[in-house]
């Protein structure tokens, strides 16, 4: 049985807890009541049957002491007037799909060990810029994931610790770059990063083979990437860094250990050559590999090489008989603007009349 309190005041809702536990109610909905500001002591404990709870559409601010049913499942609270991350639903054990959505919340964390048996999160629209890294080493059965809408910078490297995630919403945040974890995120198929300011791609993302949708419109994935990844001189501790690596091919036997410490720190922090894994150090990026990810857009890929005879034993790309210059303007990402509303039937046109470097 489904019960339905739509536009009524707390006066009427307490009246109606008042007569005590309905145990033949599955579905409670207490919805769109701009006067509910508060859900502070509610007691829904011996509703034994509930399993669904939706308390969406209202002005709550604060939900203290809340007493769950036993058996609750579902928890919708989205669109409300929400700031914290509500303390009070780490109660519900039973949870499996929780709505936060539409709420104010800055940040991210919590006891989320003490709902585990959680399978859906949908957080959109929120206010989040900061999540603990906890938080994703405590679900071990999420499913979905929904962060859009927020305003996230970095994600942390936990991220990969979703074991079971299948959709991951990113979109419309501030994300400038995709954690290398991602790759042990094996059940993804979907993910969601458009309206970002991603400029490239970990190279990590092609060992998604599940990964069947991935959205990556209005990022600056081309433009800005090859601003910023522009030839630097490199730094006297690099230059120090590389000398020990052409004295090691000469004399094997030379132990890292008698280098100074700033120069040890370097090989610390250095990327590994994706074609024989030595050392690359930040100021040494010497390829971009563009990757057919969908069948009809190329995106790129960052590939650390330690020398360009390394490039030799790495799979070409389709577009190597064209300009690096050319290579970035022929992505079809750089070339979407987001002010014009072009089809995507157009987009295909178009991309259908670019004979060379495509597939």
């Amino acid at each position: 049985m489904e019960l339905v309190l739509r536009g009524s005041s707390w006066e009427a809702v307490a009246a109606l807890l008042a007569d005590g536990p309905r145990t033949d109610v599955e579905r409670l909905s207490i919805i769109e009541s701009p006067q509910i500001t508060s859900v502070d002591g509610l007691d829904l404990s011996g509703w034994t049957a509930l399993r669904s709870l939706n308390l969406s559409g209202n002005r709550i601010e604060s939900m203290e002491d809340v007493q769950w049913p036993p058996l609750l499942d579902e928890l919708n609270l989205r669109n409300n007037m929400l700031e914290d991350f509500p303390a009070s639903v780490f109660d519900a054990s039973m949870l499996t799909s929780l709505h936060l959505a539409g709420n104010k919340i800055a940040a991210l964390g919590g006891s989320f060990e003490r709902i585990p048996l959680l399978t859906k999160l949908y957080l959109g629209g929120n206010r989040i810029s900061d999540i603990d890294p906890k938080v994703f080493c405590s679900l071990p059965h999420l499913e979905v994931l929904y962060l859009g809408g927020n305003r996230l910078s970095a994600l942390p490297a936990t991220i990969g610790e979703l074991a079971s995630l299948r959709a991951l919403w990113l979109h419309d945040n501030q994300l400038g770059e995709i954690p290398a974890n991602v790759m042990a995120l094996h059940s993804l198929e979907q993910l969601y990063l458009h309206k970002n300011q991603l400029v490239v791609l970990p190279a990590e993302v092609m060992a998604l083979r599940k990964l069947r949708k991935l959205s990556l419109r209005e990022n600056p994935l081309v433009t800005r990437f090859a601003e910023s990844y522009r030839s630097k001189m490199p730094s006297l501790l690099e230059l120090a860094a590389r000398a020990y690596l052409k004295q090691q091919q000469q004399q094997p036997s030379a132990s890292i250990e008698s280098l100074p410490v700033a120069v040890r720190h370097m090989f610390s922090q250095a990327h590994q050559c994706h074609a024989c894994s030595t050392p690359v150090f930040s100021e040494h990026v010497s390829r971009i590999d563009f990757l057919d990810l969908c069948g009809a857009v190329h995106v790129p890929f960052l590939q650390y090489l330690c020398s360009e005879s390394c490039s030799m034993h790495v799979q070409s790309s389709s577009m190597d008989g064209i300009s690096r210059a050319a290579r970035l303007r022929k992505v079809l990402l750089d070339r979407y603007n987001p002010h014009l509303s072009a089809p995507v039937e157009a987009l295909k046109d178009e991309l259908s009349n670019w004979d060379e470097g495509f597939d």
